[in-house]
């Protein structure tokens, strides 16, 4: 077996892995902002400007969230794209992302 078959088949597995880590934190963070907004809209207690306050901050969790999980995927694209690639053009790519990063 080829040493690039190998390292795609375990990031391939990696990648299952995160994915499914992923879901599963994705699954708990979306049920608690659920039970959260209950309690926010049956308390008479708290003003409307804090919930209006917790209320956004849920929404900017899931945008992270979102964002976090864009950079992953992008990392394992293109580490497929670095096995993928003959071994001459793996390096180039990564120089020039790198590059672009540090402007």
């Amino acid at each position: 077996m080829d040493v690039r078959q190998s390292a795609k088949q375990v990031i391939d597995f990696q990648r299952m892995t995160v994915d499914s880590w992923f879901n599963a934190a994705a699954l708990f963070q979306a049920q608690g902002a659920s039970v959260l907004d209950i309690m926010l809209n049956n308390s008479t207690a708290m003003p409307e400007n804090s919930r209006q306050a917790v209320r956004n901050w849920i929404q900017a969790c899931g945008q992270v969230q979102d964002l976090f999980k864009s950079y992953v995927d992008d990392s394992f694209t293109n580490l497929g794209c670095m096995l993928d690639a003959p071994a001459g053009k793996a390096a180039s790519k990564t120089t020039k992302t790198t590059s672009k990063e540090g402007k």
